[in-house]
């Protein structure tokens, strides 16, 4: 089944788009913290923790957006935030991703 996405809002504080379909149901996307390897993955929720950032290792997409070793962080809140950190503290981020993801 392939959905049209057309009319799309965004909650900056918490990371997830909403989108709604063609059929107009709701369609969340879950913005992804993509990283170059499970370490870093592993690494960075850790460093996100201390910070106070809640942060889950999941597996990336698979699109041609995913490079790496397809695993990102999804940090709920505070993403862009998140981002600085793991970059300043030498996490190597590829990008970011969405999952899309029914509400």
């Amino acid at each position: 089944m392939i959905i049209a996405l057309t009319n799309r809002k965004t909650d900056v504080s918490a990371g997830i788009n909403t989108a709604e379909g063609s059929g107009g149901e709701s369609v969340m996307e879950k913005e992804l913290i993509m990283v170059s390897s499970v370490t870093y993955a592993m690494q960075g929720k850790e460093i996100l923790r201390q910070f106070g950032i809640k942060a889950e290792v999941e597996r990336t997409p698979k699109t041609k957006q995913r490079s790496g070793c397809g695993y990102s962080l999804y940090v709920p809140y505070r993403t862009d935030e998140a981002e600085k950190i793991l970059r300043e503290r030498g996490i190597k981020v590829t990008g970011r991703a969405e999952r899309g993801k029914r509400a």
